[in-house]
């Protein structure tokens, strides 16, 4: 099984100072999978995608790639929790799954709780999130959309993030009565764990934390291996037609 994880931002040096920014190999080891774990960045787009423009810049080329790789690997994950361009790429995908980070990680978290707490990294993601919960009808399972204030490309020092999530976390659980708690941002991929045990440390009870680039791509992972894909009937292939695009 091969999973191609779509990054839906360019590859800049700064990447690589995130705390967040994991690579296949290390995405496979905590998904405990045998599966091949690509991970692929745009030819052009945003360094980021914090606010609807940015979802715009980025399509293409999510959609350029899933074009490009639909023959040569069984699924991919759009690892972005706001899914920048999902339904043109799952109506551009042939055969393989295409899932999102942010649609697949919530449905997840539904089956967990009531009350759902997303915290994210800045306000403007947060909107995005609501105007999807909306779309998804998952408005009603969210508590209050929190954020640490820390700019997606800021998220550098794992230490202060935990820190940051937690204590959101824990005025999310207490004061709100949230009973999950799910990362709202794919660039705080494996920090999940250790803001369960900061919860731990402050005594507050126990709920589950959800990464959604490890808990997508763990069901892209069940998608294939049950032999399921997207509804072509919702997902029709696009009519054939001219379309042209700024060069």
């Amino acid at each position: 099984m091969k999973l191609l994880v779509i990054r839906p931002v360019i590859k800049t040096p700064q990447l690589d100072t995130l705390a967040g920014e994991l690579s296949g190999d290390e995405l496979a080891s905590l998904c405990k999978t045998t599966a091949r774990i690509e991970v692929a960045y745009l030819p052009y787009g945003p360094s980021s995608v914090e606010c609807e423009y940015d979802e715009i810049a980025a399509a293409p080329g999510v959609c350029q790639l899933v074009t490009n790789r639909g023959k040569d690997v069984d699924g991919f994950l759009i690892d972005c929790f706001v899914d920048p361009a999902l339904e043109a790429a799952r109506e551009l995908s042939p055969a393989a799954p295409v899932i999102g980070a942010g649609q697949a990680s919530l449905a997840c978290a539904a089956l967990l709780g009531e009350r759902i707490s997303i915290i994210t990294v800045v306000e403007s993601v947060g909107r995005m999130i609501w105007r999807r919960a909306l779309r998804h009808g998952m408005e009603n399972h969210l508590t209050r959309l929190r954020h640490i204030d820390v700019p997606v490309l800021a998220t550098t020092d794992r230490m202060s993030l935990v820190d940051l999530i937690s204590t959101q976390a824990k005025e999310a659980v207490e004061k709100e009565g949230a009973d999950v708690i799910l990362l709202g941002c794919t660039g705080l991929r494996s920090l999940a764990q250790d803001v369960s045990t900061a919860l731990s440390g402050m005594h507050v009870r126990q709920v589950p934390v959800l990464d959604p680039a490890i808990t997508a791509l763990k069901m892209l992972e069940t998608l294939v291996a049950l032999g399921l894909s997207h509804s072509k009937a919702a997902f029709a292939s696009p009519p054939l037609k001219l379309r042209t695009f700024p060069l």
